[in-house]
């Protein structure tokens, strides 16, 4: 049967999934990320997504070359689909999320890819899932959901350099907003904080569209930062 997960920022569930699609953050106002606000940051469901497989494959870890199958957009969500051989019988997945308001993600019908995600829940909750290019290993999404001490989730956002700055000072009794930073080889940067999103441009017509749902510092034992992110490339306007 296939596995079906969907992330949020405080539970699963479909209906915090079907939150996110109702629009409670609009789309379309972007809420940049140049402002740090330690007072009023709070959690958001704009970083959730939905991820399935039906194939075959270890219970914490998929890396798999595939074909994009269909992309898909639909109440103001755009569904990726797979497509791949397992010993000649036909394998599929899917990665939903909310459609950026910079522009449609950068990739179509029959693009080969790379598709990894990870999965642990025993000690920790971390489920992440990347998404390249087969041919140069171009990043096209991230999508990454909880935090666990020890795991490198910082490579899954190479080239860019990902990381943290503690701008609300360290928990104490309760977690505190961290603020994400993304840093570009070619001299991009940007800043976010909890419920914030922008881009990092790349030409005149692609950018790196990131969404931040939820980051905290002290948020949970077995990682020093919990982090809701959704990244993925998009054409500019269209």
């Amino acid at each position: 049967m296939p596995l079906l997960v969907l992330f949020g920022t405080d539970a699963l569930g479909a209906e915090r999934f079907g939150a996110l699609t109702e629009g409670a953050t609009d789309p379309e106002e972007p809420t940049g990320g140049e402002e740090v606000s330690c007072e009023q940051a709070e959690p958001t469901d704009a970083a959730a997504f939905e991820y399935s497989f039906d194939w075959v494959a270890d219970s914490e870890k998929v890396d798999v070359l595939c074909e994009v199958d269909a992309v898909t957009v639909d109440a103001g969500q755009v569904t990726t689909a797979f497509a791949r051989d397992i010993d000649g019988a036909p394998g599929a997945a899917s990665l939903r999320f909310a459609v950026a308001p910079e522009g449609p993600v950068d990739w179509e019908a029959g693009l080969a890819v790379r598709l990894q995600s990870f999965e642990v829940l025993e000690f920790g909750e971390l489920r992440l899932v990347q998404l390249r290019a087969a041919g140069d290993d171009g990043l096209l999404a991230v999508a990454v959901w909880g935090g666990l001490e020890g795991l490198d989730v910082h490579e899954a956002f190479a080239p860019l350099t990902y990381g943290d700055t503690p701008v609300c000072g360290a928990p104490t009794t309760a977690a505190v907003p961290v603020q994400l930073d993304f840093e570009a080889p070619w001299g991009e940067t940007l800043h976010l904080m909890q419920g914030q999103r922008g881009a990092l441009p790349i030409d005149e017509e692609h950018a790196l569209a990131i969404d931040v749902g939820r980051a905290e510092d002290g948020a949970t034992a077995h990682a020093r930062v919990w982090q809701d992110v959704v990244l993925r490339r998009v054409r500019l306007g269209g």
